[in-house]
Order: C-alpha cells, then structure tokens, then sequence
C-alpha cells in the first residue's frame, strides 16, 4: 500500500501554544488491544489522560467520543462487541459523575449516527435515529432521524428533521445547530439555487448533476425553525458563530449572518481531497482566532507509520491532526500519528471543570 501524499514544511511553532481545549478518542487498553477507554488530550500542553467508563455486559467497546461541553463533560457510545446494540452516557474529564442517556439498537458502529454531537453548552446532544427511509443525495450516506436529547433530563427535544448522516455542528449557545439535508433540486427556484450554491465554480460543478442537493441547514431547537444556508457537507461553526466552515467542491467560509460564502484554502487541503480517510470529518473545530483543526496528512520528511492492529485497521497508514491558520501555509502538528477510522472531537471546558484525574506525557493514540 503506498503511503500517503504529505505536507511541505517547514512547520509553524506558535499555533499550538495558544489553542486551549481538549481532544478526546478512543484509546486502546494495552493489555488486550480492545477499545474500552477516552483518551482526553489538553492543547497546548499535549498531556493525556484516561477515563474509564464503567464496563457491563455487553457493552465492552467505545465506538464514539464528543465534547468535552463547557462543564468537562464527555458524551460517549459503548456497543457490543458484535455492533448493533449501544448506549449513550456522559461522564466527566476527572472520570466522575458518570450517567446514561439512552440505549437503542440500530447498525453495528453507528447506532446513533456517525458523529453524535454534544452542545458547547446546555446539555443537549444530538443523535441519528433510523424511523424512516429516506434518499440521501449521496448513495453512500444515509438519512436518518436527526433527534435532539438531553442529558440531565434524560429527555427528547420535540424538534426533529431529516437529516444526511453527513455532520452535524452546534452554535457556541448549544440552541442551534447545523446539518445536512438533502432537497430536491425540483423545490427550488432558480434563484433560490443561485442563493444557495453561490458562484463558486467548484461548488457549482460538485452540485450541478446532482437530483438530490445536500444543503447545509440551520435548526433551532426550541422553536424547530429550519433555514437552508450553503449548498454542502461536514459543517463546522466557528468558536463565536459567526461563520460556518464547510465543503462544497472544496472548502467553504460561510457567514453565518449574510450566508455569503468566500472559497478557503488552508496548508493540507489539497492534499486532503485526494485521499478517503473513511468516515472522518474534517475539519474538526474552527477557532475564533482563524486557525482551524483539522485531520492533516504527514508532514514530508516524516516517518511513515501504519496501524499495529489487526482485522480490517491491519497496516492502515497513521494519519495527524494539525492546526492551520485560514488562508495561509502555516501550519503545526499536535496529533502526529492517529488512526483515521477513530472519531476525535474538540471542546473548550469553562475555568473550574477542566479538572483531570490523572494526566502524563502523550502516549501512542493509535
């Protein structure tokens, strides 16, 4: 298998150091291989932590991570190790006040969807559920049930819409977010698909032949009010809300107020859009200060590193998560060896909930 195209340096030294948060995974227990702990890695300081969620038949695997939200919050999904059944908890970054949210059936691997999103606050999260079937605009991704919980009342927000299992994100106030539906190219006039294609050339060829267009759309979750607001997939708002990253031929900036979209470049992209990470979104996070995170491929010169496991992950070329300043080649490693079938999610814990029970100097996050 040959390896993957890389990224010219040299790299940046300045943009981690000012990036707060934290990146949570998976993590593999080193004594049998399996997938049964959180990774939770602080930036700029790059020490991780393990949380460990109680383990109970059947469910022995973590298949996905989000948050953490404002009060160190991680939501998380553990699933048979055959797939198919899976519950969803919450629990702390000092691995306290763990709590269920729900158990449901569904696919093996994603029996909530590919990326249930946490809220940067108010405790909402949002969930895949499968109650219908329906066309997506594109054949590989399914539409499911986009569902609104909540995680100290355990309970279901009325606000529910169709949705491509595409990317979901949330607005900083945790009352709107974004996602992706597909709508008939028949429903719209022609200048609403001017609007909402804008005049990019590249966003315009990407959609042009499609029946089915993915639109990136805007829900609010107490009122159910919905809004179309760029053609495109993999939405992610910006840490103040004012703009929304996404990709439509390439990648998009769309302000979230004017919806005007401007095409945007950063060190990697290119490359990005020559290679299938599989089910990864990218970009991760679209910081206030123009910096995005992102999965980033190696940069050149640096070794090429390959999965150790076994079954389907076996010799799967190591990918990197990097930050990048918009509009530039700057850019900087934090991640520099990762699998790219893992979900990662970023969060920015408020002063006083950043606690960790124990932390050391990053490991292997393979």
């Amino acid at each position: 298998m040959p390896p993957l195209p890389t990224v010219s340096g040299p790299e940046a030294a300045d943009l981690l150091p000012r990036t707060h948060g934290f990146l949570v995974t998976r993590h593999r227990r080193s004594s049998d291989g399996l997938t049964t702990e959180i990774a939770a890695v602080a930036l700029p300081s790059l020490n991780e932590s393990t949380i460990q969620p109680p383990i109970e038949a059947p469910y022995s695997i973590i298949s996905q991570v989000s948050g953490p939200d404002q009060n160190g919050r991680i939501a998380y999904v553990q699933e048979n190790i055959s797939g198919g059944l899976a519950r969803l908890g919450i629990i702390r970054l000092d691995g306290t006040a763990n709590k269920l949210v729900m158990t449901s059936t569904g696919r093996a691997g994603s029996v909530f969807g590919a990326y249930p999103t946490l809220a940067p606050r108010g405790g909402n999260i949002a969930v895949m559920v499968m109650e219908r079937d329906t066309v997506s605009a594109s054949p590989w991704t399914p539409v499911e049930r986009l569902a609104i919980w909540n995680v100290d009342t355990r309970r279901r927000l009325p606000a529910t819409v169709d949705a491509d299992d595409i990317g979901v994100s949330w607005f900083p106030d945790g009352n709107k977010l974004v996602y992706v539906a597909s709508i008939d190219r028949k429903s719209l006039s022609p200048e609403s698909l001017d609007d909402l294609v804008g005049s990019d050339p590249a966003c315009r060829a990407t959609v042009d032949s499609l029946d089915l267009i993915p639109m990136v759309t805007t829900l609010d979750v107490q009122s159910g009010e919905i809004q179309p607001l760029h053609a495109g997939t993999n939405p992610v708002v910006s840490s103040d809300g004012r703009s929304i990253l996404l990709e439509c031929g390439h990648f998009q900036l769309v302000d979230a107020t004017s919806h005007a979209a401007v095409p945007t470049t950063w060190a990697g992209d290119t490359q990005l859009h020559m290679v299938s990470l599989g089910s990864t979104q990218t970009p991760l996070a679209l910081l206030d200060s123009g910096v995005v995170l992102y999965w980033g491929l190696p940069t050149a010169g640096t070794p090429v590193r390959r999965s150790p496991y076994g079954s389907f992950e076996a010799e799967r070329q190591l990918v990197t998560i990097k930050l990048a300043m918009i509009g530039t080649r700057r850019f900087q490693t934090v991640l520099n060896a990762i699998d790219p079938g893992w979900q990662v999610s970023f969060g920015r814990p408020a002063p006083g909930f950043d606690t960790v029970r124990d932390s050391g100097v990053l490991g292997r996050l393979f």
